[in-house]
Formats: C-alpha cells, structure tokens, sequence
C-alpha cells in the first residue's frame, strides 16, 4: 500500500543514507544515478513510496510515472544500465528502514 511520505520529515535520513552510500564502492554510472536520485528527492515535498515492496513512485519532469524498486520502466533500466529511478527508490527505503528503527528503540526504550 502506497504512503505520502514528507520529504522533510525524511530529510536528515535520506541525507545519512545518501552519505552512505557515498562511501560505497560504485561505477560512475551509479554515483550519477544516486546523485540523480537524491537531487530529484530533495526538489519534492511529497514522496509516495510502498514500504512492503520498497517502490517509490517517481513523478518525472517530462510528465512520464515511473514506479521502481529493483526494476524500472525507464529507459535507462531497460538498457541494463543504472538509473536515478531506482537509486532514489533505495535511498527512501533506506531512510524509512532507518527512520522505523529509530521509532522502536524509542519505543522500547521508553
């Protein structure tokens, strides 16, 4: 089931695992998709985002909705090569895995 997630309140956690996954060993093509990923996060209030299947809905600027996880439907993707798509979609179940984590040790700290 799909959630509106804010942006801001996900942003000190997308920023962590972007700077993770910085540290990463990755081809050129990744660092860009990340990149890529993490700027198209960062220009939206809203993200709309399935934490079950880990898929984000990317609403591109040429008006085309992309929904990706492991898979996309953009070209990129079909051409076998990284996309932005999905390195965002990586980033937001990142930041929410680490966001619920944070939630249960307060939870079970209290």
């Amino acid at each position: 089931m799909y959630r509106t997630l804010s942006t801001a309140d996900l942003l000190d956690d997308l920023t962590a695992a972007v700077d993770q996954a910085r540290t990463v060993q990755m081809s050129d093509r990744w660092r860009n998709a990340l990149e890529s990923g993490y700027e198209y996060l960062l220009q939206t209030d809203e993200i709309v985002f399935d934490v079950a299947t880990g898929t984000l809905v990317y609403y591109s600027e040429s008006g085309v909705i992309y929904q990706a996880n492991g898979s996309c439907q953009c070209k990129a993707f079909e051409e076998g090569q990284p996309c932005k798509h999905r390195a965002a979609a990586r980033l937001v179940k990142n930041a929410v895995k680490a966001q619920a984590n944070r939630e249960m040790s307060e939870l079970f700290a209290a």
